[in-house]
Parts: C-alpha cells; sequence; structure tokens
C-alpha cells in the first residue's frame, strides 16, 4: 500500500500569505507582495507553490490595468469543520 508522507513545513512567507489571506480574503500577487514588502515574483511563486499544496485556491480572475491577461486572485481552502452536536455521540467512542 502507497503510503502518503507528509510535506515539509511551511516556510515563513507561505504561512505569512495564509495569515494575510485569512485576514483580509481573496488578493491578488501583486496585492499579497505590496502588503507584505514581497518581490511580485516572490509572491507570485509561493501563492503557486501552496495553491500545488493545497493550502491556497484561486477564486476569480480578473483583469487588471496593468496586465496584458487575467490575474489571478487567490484565498485560503477553509477545512470543514464538523460540529459535534450533529453528529452521533457514538461516534467518538
Amino acid at each position: 500500500m502507497l503510503e502518503i508522507k507528509p510535506g515539509r513545513p511551511l516556510g515563513p512567507i507561505a504561512e505569512s500569505i495564509i495569515e494575510l489571506l485569512q485576514e483580509t480574503g481573496p488578493l491578488t500577487s501583486r496585492e499579497i507582495a505590496a502588503r507584505l514588502q514581497l518581490s511580485i515574483d516572490m509572491a507570485k511563486k509561493t501563492c503557486s507553490r501552496l495553491e500545488n499544496r493545497r493550502r491556497i485556491r484561486v477564486v476569480s480572475r480578473i483583469k487588471t490595468a496593468h496586465s496584458n491577461k487575467p490575474v489571478a486572485k487567490y484565498d485560503v481552502i477553509r477545512s470543514l469543520k464538523t460540529n459535534s452536536a450533529v453528529l452521533p455521540s457514538n461516534l467518538f467512542k
């Protein structure tokens, strides 16, 4: 059977991007770079890595003044939270 090994831990930039998106909602990589004082390339590469690891996702593509093609807006993939009041009580035994 194939064993799934956990990936390496997130770095400080990736953690900062996730925290920013949790606080503010969807942002482009340019907006992320400006708010975290990163280069645009660093923000794009980190967002791409986080998207591949399924930590963030593209929620929309928008046309901006400084690009010829639509720009991705990223947001955090929120985990499903279970409500213990809805689940049967014997499920946790």
